[in-house]
């Protein structure tokens, strides 16, 4: 069986890397709480994708937040904002 082309996607590499993680897979990979992970989609700190009342997040989302945020401590940045 001939399979079909997109060629909107046509040469894009899917991968591993494109896989969207819900809050518990962000929040166990970050060690830390849903809670805190929540608040951090709250605040526009880590970037999502939003369905309703449910998020994902692009895995590309989640390394760009640590690559930015390295040496912070976000508890202490969360504190500052008034959250948590």
């Amino acid at each position: 069986m001939e399979q079909k082309v997109d060629k909107r996607t046509e040469g894009l590499v899917m991968d591993n890397a494109e896989r969207l993680m819900n809050v518990e897979e962000v929040a166990k990979r970050l060690r830390t709480s849903r809670a805190v992970t929540a608040e951090l989609l709250r605040l526009g700190w880590l970037k999502s994708v939003r369905f309703g009342s449910e998020y994902r997040i692009p895995k590309f989302a989640l390394h760009e937040f640590i690559v930015d945020n390295i040496g912070v401590d976000i508890l202490e940045k969360l504190e500052a904002v008034g959250a948590e």
